[in-house]
């Protein structure tokens, strides 16, 4: 990551610190330590500089450019650690300095996380401790670029399922499902049936049962071994593109975070319309293009780091409300709705839980020992401090771009609504 945006980073958060703590010693603090931790790539570089055997002077353009590190293979980088998070709040509690610890915390922690997205190195580099562990060798501690081209086909999404808790719902989910459950409840929809597209592990289905006769699809065959375990409703493993329904078949379709996932949107939608019947209504939930004017923490980071959560997710594109209604209205979707969702805070748990998920899917064994070492009503309570957060940030945001959009339509196939 370069100095620039360290700088920016670290004072946009010394700013905030000023705004709440109104010390202008600890915004200093802040604003110093979320950039000049990068001094201990100095000691990297002189290591570089006298194990060369040709003695040479120092070249800003070497230093600069991190070309160096090839040369050794080693990598110290002794303030990228968390450890030293340690001594920072022993300070803090034996001089009465919380604030102080607090702010610094958050512009340290700060500058490690813009690193990991940037340069994806293993998940635990920045540990010192793992550094040492592993005799500082570079080919050790840092992955293949490569590695980020994750293969998301039906057995890796197999994977995935199997290895994550029923019971543990990522906020941004969560609140989605509750989005859903309150649009539909407000409608009468005893008798009718509910189409939940690409249902996962069956957590929507299962909620909406309440309300209608639900039918859940997915093409992962371990997300329906477990949702006709686990949920309330009827599965089946197929293809969105190609529904084993007939014509005419549900009041409602539900079809979130599915569209970005598959080869052909417009075949899926085609399908949607094929099952729908006349006066059905559609909810999609869709990702939000980041560039441009965006207050969700994915397009800051983006921003920031150049990474996004797509390769990781499987999302092979992403949308704009605008593009999402053109390509429904030509279909007969009408009365369209759409309003933003997922900013900051749901953000930040949406980053937290994919690299969870790394960890456990990838590490297989200090990953698997790093999370399984974490309670799992500590992990639920944290998601719920995000839950709450997120309701209300949707609640005054909506009508600002975020990391995706709901959008709701009904269906007009013979002129009118039903």
């Amino acid at each position: 990551m370069g100095p620039i945006k360290h700088i920016a980073a670290s004072s946009v958060i010394a700013g905030g610190s000023f705004a709440v703590t109104h010390s202008p010693q600890i915004a200093l603090s802040t604003f110093l330590i979320g950039f000049m931790i990068d001094i201990d790539h100095l000691f990297d570089y002189a290591i570089h500089l006298h194990q060369k055997s040709e003695k040479t002077l120092p070249s800003p353009k070497e230093f600069l450019g991190s070309r160096y590190l090839s040369y050794t293979g080693k990598t110290y980088i002794f303030f990228h650690s968390y450890e030293l998070l340690i001594p920072i709040w022993l300070i803090a509690f034996f001089s009465h300095s919380i604030p102080w610890a607090l702010w610094l915390s958050i512009s340290f922690v700060a500058h490690l996380l813009m690193d990991q997205f940037a340069n994806h190195p293993h998940y635990l580099s920045y540990f010192l401790t793992f550094r040492m562990k592993r005799n500082f060798n570079m080919s050790a501690i840092c992955l293949d670029r490569s590695d980020k081209a994750i293969d998301l086909g039906p057995k890796r999404y197999d994977e995935g399922y199997s290895l994550r808790p029923f019971d543990l719902r990522v906020p941004g989910d969560a609140l989605k499902d509750k989005v859903i459950y309150n649009i539909i409840r407000k409608t009468n929809g005893t008798g009718r049936k509910l189409l939940d597209l690409g249902c996962g592990m069956g957590h929507t289905a299962s909620l909406l049962s309440n309300l209608v006769d639900v039918v859940g699809i997915d093409f992962s065959q371990e997300a329906m071994r477990i949702a006709n375990k686990e949920s309330n409703g009827a599965f089946l493993c197929g293809d969105a593109q190609a529904l084993p329904f007939s014509d005419r078949s549900f009041n409602y379709v539900v079809a979130k975070d599915i569209l970005e996932h598959v080869p052909n949107d417009h075949q899926v939608l085609d399908e949607i319309l094929r099952v729908c019947k006349d006066g059905a209504m559609l909810l999609m939930y869709l990702p939000c293009e980041l560039d441009g004017f965006n207050l969700s923490t994915e397009s800051i980071v983006k921003k920031l780091t150049g990474y996004t959560l797509d390769a990781e997710v499987g999302h092979l594109r992403r949308y704009i409300p605008e593009q999402a209604k053109k390509m429904l209205q030509p279909r007969g979707f009408k009365n369209m709705k759409t309003w933003y969702f997922v900013h900051f805070s749901l953000g930040v748990a949406s980053l937290l839980s994919v690299i969870g998920n790394r960890l456990i899917s990838r590490g297989k064994g200090e990953g698997e020992q790093l999370v399984s070492g974490i309670s799992l009503p500590f992990i639920k309570f944290v998601f719920k401090i995000f839950e709450f957060l997120g309701r209300i940030e949707s609640a005054i945001l909506k009508n600002l771009p975020g990391a995706g959009f709901f959008i709701q339509a009904d269906v007009e196939k013979e002129g009118k609504i039903t």
